[in-house]
């Protein structure tokens, strides 16, 4: 166990400079030997034996007790007292999370009576006391008299808090969450008695054919000398003739439609076999982007450049979110349990991982072990994030230290891929992908009335006017709220489901894939089809509409709206309107203010209102006005916390900030009443592990009927709660659910 720890360990020292030094490494072997030499204890052996817990439950925990003796072991046989303060921290939360240097200690002192009792009962003295002198360490006992030593702690702590204050730095973060990765992951990994797993090949060559193919295929479609292909073919040209593996950080802005998604991963698949050329190491590639509907469509792209379409999860390939497919097969074939491929999917062992703005950024900003088991490899990788303007510009100054941090400490390269690149880095500190004189023509025409506001029932009427207007079209409208969005949709004298659509994060996944797929073939058929929508179409739904009305937003938003109307370039631009409306409740609260607050509508506004320009420069206006007004305080107290390794203060920070809210299951058909049927019997004894087994078995079938609801909404007062679940039964699904989702507009979110 402790050479696993210092095998990945030294791994990372041959990528990382920083992590250079045999202390580091001392450090990674005392973590590795001691994290669990508290289970030596007779109170938790017995609880080993009978799974009961007999008296203070806190006697048979190990964490601490650990820690207690790692501390006692740095500190005598390491030269940095900085690292033994570590260890003890990194021990202590190697099951839960890493506690900040204060807490460490005050848990030391709160169960020191607790603890002097743990020392003393260790089992077997004689053979620990052995096992322990082979390796030079002192006896278990001998960390008894530190349980209160409360003066010898005290200015242990204040001289480990001095020496982060004199610094300031991102490094002691990144070593401390380094070190926890490397345990965790050996620990996890030696607990399920998983083989270190071999490295996977990736043929460059396949992605190459495959995107020939798609070129061939598109051409045909579109038509060879069509202006999309042109943007398609100028972008792939100018994105590998860029390639360069001195450069950390490159930016990839293209509008929507252009193959951004398969000229980057083209562009990384090259940037890997230079950079195996000079280091000899293969970098993992992981493509990371902020929406699940965005992974969804993405993913399947990928999966067939790589050849691996419609395998199981592989050291290929991993999709890692909350609700992705649990079956892992590795080089040899050999398919894992569900357990065991949550273990190798959830630590990223493939050489490609497709995953969420959550996964990626709550493991570079974060303090729990289910975040940080992974780190150690993101180190030496090629990172392509997706979509990045959908980052809160409160977070733009943290995000942007901690990419340039782990660009220069951790070897990574880093592709910012977006069609409107928002200012976290400036110009001069990253390279443009996209960087030629092809002039990109917009395929829409923006037609703003933004000046005075319109209430909602009067938008409901220009809304049917323009459909009255364009018969033979098909329009697309999308709403900041999902209580205005059903509005509009039953405003409109249509049959549902046939020429009118409704999409909105309160319809159950299953039917919203539905919907977009016969919308797509609709739109394919030259078929008028008219979806409202909120803004869960913007990205990662693939479909084109002639003509787009949006609600007040801010402009990378309408941008984002935008980029569905003409997608192909097919149309002149002046017969692809893209209105703009400022949507009031007719009391003149906006819902663009509601949803995206005071600032960016304000600084939407500005921009909007003077627009002379094309949608690139439209955008970029946009995204410096809202940096001359950031303000960075959120960021500057989130990175002082990390320079301080104030854990409980970085823990608060999540990508995506949302509301309480409870999960609903919908028996929308049978094949969800019958996935209920399996869950109710599996729950019935009300153990936590098969249920739990069951729900990572089932994730993506069962979560395809589940939404969330608000914690506090009245829908969850008038329907039963079973299970960990609000279920709407398929004998009530009238009174709460129809075309629109929840009928229960309180408990929209």
């Amino acid at each position: 166990m402790a050479e696993d720890t210092v095998r990945i360990v030294r791994e990372l020292q041959s990528i990382c400079p920083f992590l250079v030094g045999n202390d580091v490494i001392a450090a990674a072997r005392i973590i590795g030997f001691c994290h669990d030499i508290g289970k030596s204890t007779s109170f938790f052996q017995n609880y080993l034996r009978t799974h009961k817990i007999i008296g203070d439950p806190f006697l048979k925990s190990h964490s601490t007790s650990s820690s207690l003796y790692g501390y006692l072991v740095s500190s005598k046989n390491a030269s940095d007292q900085f690292l033994g303060f570590l260890t003890m921290m990194l021990i202590q939360g190697h099951h839960g999370k890493i506690p900040s240097p204060k807490d460490a200690v005050l848990r030391i002192f709160k169960y020191s009576e607790q603890l002097k009792r743990q020392v003393e009962s260790v089992q077997n003295k004689e053979e620990l006391g052995s096992i322990l002198s082979e390796q030079s360490y002192p006896s278990f006992e001998e960390c008894k008299p530190l349980a209160t030593a409360l003066l010898s702690f005290h200015k242990s702590m204040s001289e480990f808090v001095r020496h982060l204050e004199e610094k300031i730095s991102l490094g002691p973060y990144f070593l401390s969450n380094l070190l926890f990765s490397a345990l965790l992951d050996s620990d996890r990994m030696n607990a399920a008695g998983i083989m270190i797993q071999e490295r996977a090949q990736i043929e460059g060559g396949h992605i190459v054919r495959f995107a020939e193919k798609v070129d061939r295929e598109n051409k045909v479609r579109l038509g060879k000398d069509s202006e999309i292909i042109r943007l398609r073919d100028k972008l792939r040209e100018s994105v590998l003739a860029n390639l360069d593996t001195e450069t950390r950080i490159f930016s990839l802005t293209a509008p929507t439609g252009s193959g951004k998604t398969l000229a980057s991963l083209l562009f990384a698949s090259r940037l890997r076999e230079e950079l195996a050329k000079k280091s000899g190491r293969n970098a993992r590639i992981i493509y990371v982007a902020p929406f699940l509907s965005i992974i969804d469509q993405n993913a399947s792209v990928i999966q067939r450049a790589l050849g691996v379409e419609g395998a199981s999860q592989s050291p290929v390939m991993i999709t890692h979110h909350h609700l992705s497919r649990l079956s892992y097969q590795d080089v040899r074939e050999e398919t894992y349990s569900t357990s065991l491929s949550g273990l190798l999917i959830e630590g990223w062992n493939a050489e490609v991982i497709v995953t969420t703005f959550v996964q990626f950024f709550e493991t570079i900003v974060g303090a729990r072990a289910s975040s940080l088991r992974k780190l150690h490899n993101i180190a030496g990788s090629i990172i392509i994030l997706d979509e990045v303007q959908a980052i809160d510009y409160m977070y733009w100054k943290l995000i942007h230290d901690c990419l340039d941090f782990i660009s220069q400490e951790l070897d990574v390269r880093i592709i910012l891929m977006t069609a409107t690149q928002p200012l976290i880095f400036k110009k001069n500190e990253v390279k443009e992908l996209f960087d030629t004189g092809f002039k990109i023509k917009d395929r829409v025409t923006l037609n703003v009335n933004i000046r005075k506001g319109i209430s909602l029932d009067r938008f409901c009427g220009r809304v049917q006017k323009i459909v009255q207007d364009n018969p033979t079209k098909s329009i697309l409208i999308i709403m900041n709220t999902i209580q205005s969005a059903v509005s509009v949709f039953n405003s409109l004298p249509f049959e549902s489901g046939e020429e009118k659509f409704f999409l909105s994060s309160q319809v159950i996944p299953a039917e919203r894939r539905e919907r977009i797929n016969t919308m797509a073939r609709r739109l394919a058929e030259g078929k008028p089809t008219i979806l409202v929508s909120t803004q869960v179409v913007e990205a990662g739904v693939d479909i084109d509409f002639d003509l787009a009305v949006r609600d007040l937003a801010p402009v990378d938003s309408i941008i984002q709206a935008a980029g569905r109307c003409n997608r192909n370039g097919k149309r002149n631009p002046k017969d692809s309107m893209v209105y703009v409306y400022a949507v009031h409740d007719g009391e003149e609260h906006y819902f663009a203010n509601r949803i995206y607050g005071n600032v960016l509508v304000e600084k939407a506004r500005e921009t909007l209102g003077s627009r002379t320009k094309d949608l690139a420069q439209l955008a970029e206006d946009y995204y410096r006005n809202v940096a001359e007004g950031a303000n960075n305080t959120y960021s500057e107290e989130l990175l002082q916390a990390i320079a301080l390794l104030d854990y409980e203060k970085v823990d608060e920070f999540k990508i995506i900030d949302e509301e309480p809210t409870e999960s609903v299951f919908v028996e929308a058909d049978e094949s969800a009443g019958q996935l209920w049927r399996q869950y109710k019997e599996v729950a019935r004894e009300l153990a936590a592990g098969p249920i739990r087994a069951f729900l990572r078995a089932n994730r993506e079938s069962f979560h395809s009927y589940v939404i969330n609801i608000r914690a506090d909404g009245s829908l969850t007062r008038q329907i039963p709660f079973e299970n960990g679940f609000y279920y709407i039964t398929r004998s009530s699904i009238s009174d709460h659910y129809c075309y629109t989702g929840l009928v229960e507009s309180s408990n929209i979110i």
